[in-house]
C-alpha cells in the first residue's frame, strides 16, 4: 500500500545536505560568512614568503664542512665525543625587527649575512670523562650553501691558556674574521673591547659594527669575536635589536599569548572531559571498540614515526653533565608515555563519537556535508591565528 511504501522509505533516509541535517539555513549561511572572513584574513595577514634560501647541503656534507672548520679554528679534541646535528630555520626577533623597521629590501640584503637563513646546527660535545672535559663543546651553524654563519667554542673557565695582550688578541680576532667571513676587518668599526681574567687564562671579546655597508635607522649589524687564551671561542654575525623595541614587541604579544594559552587549556579540558565520558560509556558497553583500536594503532604509529624524524631536535638539548645513554632512555621513555597518552585519548574520543547517534532529522551526515561544515571552521581558525599572529 501507499502507507507501507511511505514507511519503507523512512528506513532508507536520503543523503543529508547542510540545510536538512538538523541545521537551519541561517546558521549555515553564518558559518559560510565566518569562514569567508577567516579566509580573507589568512590570505592578507598570513606569511607565505619567507624570503630565505633553501638548505642546499645534506647532513654528510655538513659534517664534512664541520671537520674542515674545526681543523681551522680549534685544537684536537677527544675521539669519544658525540656529533648531533639538525636543521633550524625559525625566524627570530632580528628578522621581525628588520622587516618592521627597515623594510623588505633591507631584509633581502641582510638575509644570509647578518640575518640567519635556515641553518645546519652541529653540536659536538662529550658526555663522558671528568667534569671539566664535559664542559667543553663546539657549536657550528652553517648557512644554506655551507658557509659559516656562527662558531662557538665553550671552554671551561679553569682550562689554562695564553694570556695575550689586547693588540695580539685583536690581531687574532681580525684574522678569524677574514677566515670565517672573508671580510676585511678594516671595513668594520670597533665599538667594544672587554677582557676577562680566569685563573690561568685571559679571554678577550671584540665587537665591531658594519654600519657603513648596512646603515640602519635603528639597530646595528655587528660582528662579534671572542678569544679564549689563544683559541677562537666565537665568531658571529647578527643584528643588534634595541632593548626598547624588544620590550614593545613583548608587550604587543601579551594578548595573543593569553589567547593561545587559554585556547590550549580549553582544548585540554574538552579532551579530558570527552575521555572521561568515553571511559564511562565503555564500562557500560556503549563504546565502539574497533574504531578505538584501529585509530589508536594508526595514531601511535604515526606519532612514533614523527618522533623518530624529530629525534635530532631532542638529542641536541642533552646536557653534558649526564651520560648520553641515560638521557637517551629517559627521553625515549618519556616520549612513549606522552605519545601513548595523547594518541590513546584521541582514540577513546573517536570510539565515543562513533558510538553516538545524533538526532539529525533521522538522516545521516554525508561526507560532503561534513566538509561543508569543517572547511569554514578551519578557515575561521586560520584567520584568527593570522590576526593575532599566533
Amino acid at each position: 500500500t501507499a502507507t507501507d511504501n511511505a514507511n519503507s522509505n523512512l528506513g532508507t533516509p536520503a543523503p543529508a545536505t547542510p540545510q536538512d541535517a538538523g541545521v537551519s539555513p541561517w546558521v549555515f549561511r553564518s558559518l559560510l560568512l565566518t569562514g569567508l572572513a577567516g579566509l580573507v584574513l589568512w590570505t592578507t595577514l598570513g606569511r607565505f614568503d619567507s624570503q630565505a634560501p633553501a638548505v642546499e647541503i645534506d647532513r654528510a656534507q655538513a659534517d664534512q664542512i664541520r671537520r674542515a672548520i674545526h681543523a681551522q679554528f680549534a685544537k684536537e679534541v677527544p675521539g669519544n665525543w658525540h656529533l648531533i646535528s639538525r636543521v633550524c630555520g625559525a625566524p627570530s626577533n632580528q628578522h621581525e625587527f628588520i622587516l618592521q623597521e627597515s623594510g623588505e629590501e633591507s631584509y633581502r640584503q641582510l638575509m644570509g649575512e647578518y640575518l640567519a637563513p635556515p641553518l645546519w646546527y652541529l653540536r659536538w660535545a662529550g658526555f663522558e670523562g671528568e667534569q671539566e672535559a664535559r664542559a667543553e663543546e663546539f657549536h657550528i651553524y652553517l648557512q644554506a650553501d655551507g658557509s659559516l654563519h656562527n662558531l662557538t667554542h665553550h671552554l671551561p673557565d679553569s682550562r689554562p691558556g695564553a694570556q695575550l695582550e689586547e693588540d695580539d688578541a685583536r690581531a687574532l680576532a681580525e684574522q678569524a674574521i677574514v677566515s670565517a667571513f672573508e671580510r676585511n676587518p678594516g671595513e668594520l668599526t670597533p665599538v667594544h673591547t672587554q677582557s676577562t681574567q680566569h685563573p690561568d687564562r685571559v679571554d678577550w671579546e671584540f665587537l665591531y659594527t658594519d654600519a657603513e655597508r648596512f646603515p640602519l635607522e635603528q639597530g646595528e649589524t655587528r660582528v662579534q669575536v671572542r678569544i679564549g687564551g689563544d683559541q677562537i671561542a666565537m665568531v658571529n654575525r647578527y643584528v643588534h635589536v634595541p632593548d626598547e623595541w624588544s620590550r614593545a614587541q613583548r608587550d604587543s604579544r601579551s594578548w595573543p599569548n593569553i589567547i593561545q594559552v587559554t585556547s590550549n587549556l580549553m582544548l585540554i579540558v574538552v579532551l579530558l572531559s570527552a575521555a572521561v565520558v568515553a571511559i564511562v560509556r565503555w564500562s557500560s558497553g556503549r563504546f565502539h571498540l574497533r574504531v578505538f583500536l584501529y585509530l589508536g594503532i594508526v595514531a601511535f604509529t604515526l606519532a612514533g614515526i614523527s618522533f623518530g624524524l624529530s629525534w635530532p631536535e631532542v638529542a641536541v638539548q642533552f646536557d653534558t653533565a649526564l651520560p648520553y645513554s641515560a638521557q637517551f632512555w629517559i627521553a625515549l621513555g618519556t616520549s612513549i608515555l606522552v605519545l601513548g597518552t595523547m594518541t590513546g585519548t584521541l582514540a577513546v574520543i573517536a570510539g565515543l563519537l562513533h558510538s553516538i547517534r545524533l538526532p539529525l532529522s533521522n538522516r545521516t551526515l554525508t561526507p560532503a556535508a561534513a566538509v561543508a561544515y569543517s572547511l569554514p571552521l578551519a578557515f575561521a581558525i586560520l584567520g584568527l591565528r593570522s590576526l593575532f599572529q599566533l
